[in-house]
């Protein structure tokens, strides 16, 4: 039987490694794609304003979770059985950290993990915020 040398072995994890890359990198636009399809209205609705890249509209979609439509939550892959964003709120907050977690990204990147550095630091940015993240915020009561 044959068994492959050291470097051999190295060459196939490698082409397997390339492989799995541009699947992903091939795959990954289109299912952005898709979702952006599927979630179009629900974007301008819930996320007028707000300026695309870095996951922010994603966020803000799902951040808004229970206020989208049925295609939209299927597209995100959001299950209709999802926790209200109060049963979130009694929780810790789920909806608030997932709708500012493109701020925290843009604006406090240096605070994170420290929660409470994080929120300071979105306190001191508060014009900045998307109004998805005030919103989510203000419901939170925080």
């Amino acid at each position: 039987m044959y068994a492959p040398t050291g470097s051999e072995e190295l060459f196939m994890k490698r082409t397997a490694l390339v492989t799995l890359a541009a699947v992903v990198l091939t795959l990954g636009p289109r299912l952005a794609g898709a979702q952006m399809a599927a979630c179009a209205g629900d974007a301008e609705r819930l996320c007028h304003g707000m300026r695309p890249g870095g996951g922010r509209i994603i966020g803000c979609l799902r951040g808004n979770a229970a206020s989208l439509t049925p295609g939209c939550r299927a597209a995100l892959g959001i299950s209709e059985t999802a926790p209200a964003p109060t049963e979130r709120s009694a929780r810790g907050g789920g909806a608030a950290r997932e709708a500012c977690r493109p701020d925290v990204m843009r604006l406090c990147r240096s605070a994170m993990p420290d929660r409470a550095k994080i929120k300071s630091c979105l306190q001191a940015h508060a014009a900045d915020l998307s109004d998805a993240c005030k919103t989510a915020i203000i419901a939170h009561g925080k």
